[in-house]
């Protein structure tokens, strides 16, 4: 069911999505702010911490809704909070396991002594510079029924045995096929080139997949034990709450198909010659197996980003992204307390697209509050024809440059460049020679941007100010 409702004021329509029952709608705000000249910013605005209890006095003025991007290096991790009018707390993805213990933990931490929990930890997808961050914290918070930090109520995540509905327990394999899963489970992670560990690091990344974790500390996983899949069509919508809930819309059923079909061969070339079923060994294997390979589903020229190139348009430089692990992610709508943020993980253009494509009401594009951009900013993951359907007040890029030069200058340009009655922020983590070299264009439709870098902490959702 579709509808549209229009406040009172003039100028251009924001179109935020939400639910009406388990049906998802368009809502137009409108919203009126002259196009001009960009501003630029360099330094993160400080914000008093979301997790603080409600005597102190940040409580009186707190924003419907806060996200902090976390300095993952080249990877993801991002906590939302909002306390009114109701309480919810999200963690998407962990980065790396020294984003956990260095900066995750310490927030974790504090929403425990103020009362809170979890209400929803999200692995999008099985890639070191996503999960590592997540396995820290699992190791650490212990048994569900005892956290050591935190509190959980619910996990999203997809390993073998979610992708295998129908399948049984594993039997008993012999010597040959056990020594292959105890080879792959001893390699464990794939630790990044060139770059210093910590022990905590290399301890996470040694022997315990995400799913050893989930089952052995009794979290609810997938809305029981994991052997439930998230997808864009059997797991549509996760209610968190009476105004919170979360829409996926990616990955489609054939994406992880194809990854689960993947894995199998993997398994079957390495001499693997018995039954694939469910246990602990084949969820270890799985993970791990998938984020060791840079696989792609058709071989095609080029790595998965490209240099920068000043003068080239996105419609040129775009090529679509192949990565199996990648088309895996778990995408999603979250609609906390009335604010609407579009988190796209490493998500396939083509796939957002056609997800979307569903929801939208009109010719106008889908307005959300804030957008995460696909694979830190990637010119593979964001298609011309993806930003015509969508966009926002705010843009989140998480990347240090790191391996890939994410992000992509043809992204950011072509994002800037679209007219628009409002004005656009584009936070950055880190500053790139991306944001850096966005700090000094000038948009070709005179609408107005701003540029954050080194944004790691808080940043404000408010739905009736989209310029604040």
């Amino acid at each position: 069911m579709t509808d549209r409702i229009e406040f009172e004021g003039s100028g251009s329509y924001f179109v935020g999505v939400t639910t009406l029952g388990e049906e998802f709608f368009a809502i137009s705000r409108k919203a009126s702010m002259p196009a001009g000249s960009k501003s630029v910013g360099s330094q993160p605005e400080v914000r008093p911490d979301p997790g603080m209890d409600k005597t102190s006095a940040y409580s009186h003025s707190e924003p419907m809704c806060s996200i902090k991007m976390y300095p993952a290096r080249n990877g993801d991790a991002f906590l939302i909070s909002s306390r009114a009018p109701s309480s919810v707390a999200i963690l998407i993805d962990g980065g790396y396991a020294a984003t956990f213990d260095q900066h995750i933990c310490d927030d974790l931490g504090r929403f425990a002594k103020a009362g809170r929990c979890l209400d929803l930890v999200i692995a999008t997808h099985i890639d070191a510079d996503h999960i590592a961050g997540l396995l820290a914290f699992f190791k650490k918070n212990g048994h569900a029924t005892r956290p050591n930090v935190i509190g959980v109520r619910h996990v999203m995540h997809n390993s073998i045995r979610s992708l295998q509905a129908n399948s049984v327990a594993g039997g008993k394999q012999d010597v040959s096929d056990r020594d292959i899963l105890e080879e792959i489970r001893r390699r464990g992670y794939p630790k990044p080139k060139n770059k210093p560990f910590t022990p905590s690091e290399i301890s996470v990344r040694e022997g315990s997949s995400l799913a050893a974790l989930l089952l052995g500390g009794g979290y609810c996983w997938n809305s029981k034990d994991g052997n439930m899949r998230v997808d864009s069509t059997g797991y549509p919508v996760h209610e968190i709450n009476a105004s919170s809930r979360v829409k996926v819309i990616g990955p489609a059923p054939a994406r992880l198909e194809a990854l689960c079909s993947w894995w199998i061969r993997e398994l079957r070339r390495l001499g693997f010659i018995d039954k694939i079923g469910k246990s602990e060994k084949f969820d270890d294997a799985f993970e791990f197996l998938c984020a060791a390979k840079n696989f792609s589903a058709v071989a095609q020229p080029g790595n998965i980003s490209y240099r920068m190139h000043k003068n080239r348009e996105l419609a040129d430089a775009y090529l679509p992204d192949d990565s199996l692990t990648n088309a895996s992610s778990i995408s999603l709508i979250l609609e906390v307390n009335s604010i609407h943020l579009l988190f796209l993980a490493d998500s396939w253009a083509s796939d957002t697209e056609q997800a979307l494509k569903s929801l939208k009401p009109s010719k106008a594009p889908l307005i959300f509050d804030a957008i995460k951009l696909s694979h830190h900013g990637s010119l593979r993951n964001t298609s011309p024809a993806l930003l015509e359907l969508i966009d926002s007040p705010r843009y989140l890029i998480s990347s240090n440059g790191e391996q890939h030069d994410h992000p992509s200058i043809e992204v950011l340009k072509a994002i800037v460049d679209r007219p628009a009655t409002f004005s656009r922020k584009l936070f950055f983590n880190y500053k790139t020679a991306a944001s850096r070299e966005l700090s000094a264009y000038s948009s070709r439709s005179k609408s107005q941007f701003e540029v954050h870098e080194n944004q790691v902490d808080w940043i404000d959702i408010d739905p009736n100010n989209h310029y604040a």
